[in-house]
């Protein structure tokens, strides 16, 4: 009988612990979370530390503070003089408001990178078509070895 209560002690020790557990969440320095239901925001201005969320309802993400760096694959263009141009390029960005970051990607760094894609080859290959080849480099940097 006595073992039979402990171990039902001990079960409910346990769920408890569980459950408050499932109920908190950290925030890091470095991190800016936001907390939904089902996706509609609930919060977005956690500051960094510990908070809490109900369970099972309340769905939290986060998502880096830092200044992210997108590299992008080399793209090759012709120059206005017809010369081969081989183009390597990032972006660095940020997120500056989540709540909007959010709405307008579901949250997902790979639809927020898909503009800025498009942005940056369309300008290259408008620059690299527009410009002179010695704007890009200068004469003595051409015939350099260590181009």
């Amino acid at each position: 009988m006595m073992q039979n209560r402990m171990l039902y002690v001990l079960l409910a020790l346990v769920a408890v612990i569980l459950l408050v557990r499932a109920s908190l969440f950290t925030v890091s320095e470095g991190q800016l979370a936001i907390k939904s239901i089902g996706g509609e925001i609930v919060d977005s201005n956690y500051q960094p530390g510990l908070h809490f969320r109900i369970p099972l309802v309340n769905e939290v993400s986060r998502y880096d503070r830092r200044i992210l760096t997108q590299m992008y694959p080399s793209e090759h263009f012709l120059t206005r003089e017809q010369e081969q141009l081989n183009v390597d390029f990032y972006v660095k960005w940020r997120i500056l408001n989540l709540r909007r970051y959010y709405e307008a990607t579901g949250g997902t760094e790979e639809v927020a990178n898909a503009p800025w894609e498009r942005r940056s080859r369309t300008a290259s290959r408008a620059s690299s078509r527009s410009a002179p080849c010695s704007r890009w480099f200068p004469r003595n940097a051409r015939n350099s070895p260590m181009r």
